[in-house]
């Protein structure tokens, strides 16, 4: 379900990222952002999700596979995948799979609202991902946040998204990422 219109803003963004590209469209629900992401000029599109969707138009550039995303890591190689994966409108709790498949790309996108009454995300990926260089922000009705390499250690809370902040404050969780120095 898309909740929106993407931002001119956004839209540069995510064709800078994908144009040229093989995306995986992660939890695409029924296909619409998966038909954006052609549209901004993705190579291939492969399409993930437990419910299947017929696509509102056929294209040889999108791949539909029906999963759960716990199977889908387990039938998949990392060798296997796109290296740019696009997740819109992530549920709060926790999905089984989620974190080990987006480990497996190099870059996240992702698409969503976080503010102080509600988030697009479980707790365990505003954590993955605040291990990871953010490479940009587009702040919006709909929000974009591309992330890029994993780090060696977690950003610092002073150096964390507000939109991330306010995924953590949302549901009252605490981030405890950084590392603490001992005085």
């Amino acid at each position: 379900m898309v909740f929106g219109t993407i931002s001119p803003e956004a839209q540069a963004e995510i064709t800078r990222y994908v144009q040229g590209q093989a995306v995986l469209d992660v939890m695409a629900g029924g296909g619409e952002l998966a038909d954006q992401l052609l549209s901004f000029g993705a190579e291939h599109v492969w399409a993930v999700d437990k419910e299947f969707a017929a696509p509102k138009r056929k294209s040889p550039r999108l791949r539909w596979t029906q999963s759960y995303l716990v199977d889908f890591v387990r039938e998949h190689s990392a060798e296997g995948l796109p290296r740019i994966g696009f997740l819109s409108w992530p549920v709060f709790h926790t999905t089984p799979g989620l974190i080990d498949l987006i480990s497996r790309l190099e870059t996240v996108i992702y698409l969503g609202v976080n503010d102080s009454f509600s988030a697009c995300g479980s707790r365990e990926f505003w954590e993955h991902v605040a291990h990871r260089e953010v490479l940009c922000q587009v702040l919006g009705d709909q929000d974009v946040i591309v992330y890029g390499a994993r780090l060696p250690h977690s950003r610092e809370d002073h150096d964390l998204l507000s939109h991330e902040i306010a995924a953590f404050q949302a549901h009252n969780w605490t981030s405890n990422l950084a590392p603490r120095k001992q005085t």
